[in-house]
């Protein structure tokens, strides 16, 4: 069964005018959300972007999720903030060239 969040002042407000004889399991409710775990809503996935130079001397940029590879010289990929082809969210990396390979 798929998990369904829930808005904690919506339910409350359901039931939120029992008086009386009810306000015993008004308060009972209460107890019972207040104890629920918070939902984890935010299921982003994060990656960062892998330079990758070719046989042919252009560099390239790799999605680290997905392994979708973009040549840079057609993107300004640092304005990315999602990987065009699987929408993770891009953390950029500190590059370093090695000019000794």
């Amino acid at each position: 069964m798929a998990e369904k969040y829930v808005s904690v002042s919506k339910l409350k407000k359901h039931y939120s005018w029992w008086d009386g004889e009810l306000s015993e399991m008004k308060q009972t409710f209460d107890d019972i959300i207040l104890v629920q775990p918070e939902a984890n809503v935010d299921d982003r996935e994060f990656s960062t972007w892998s330079a990758v130079c070719t046989s042919e001397d252009r560099m390239l940029i790799k999605c680290e999720v997905c392994g979708s590879e973009f040549d840079v010289a057609t993107k300004d990929f640092m304005e990315y903030q999602r990987c065009p082809h699987c929408g993770a969210y891009m953390l950029f990396a500190n590059t370093v060239i090695n000019d000794d390979i």
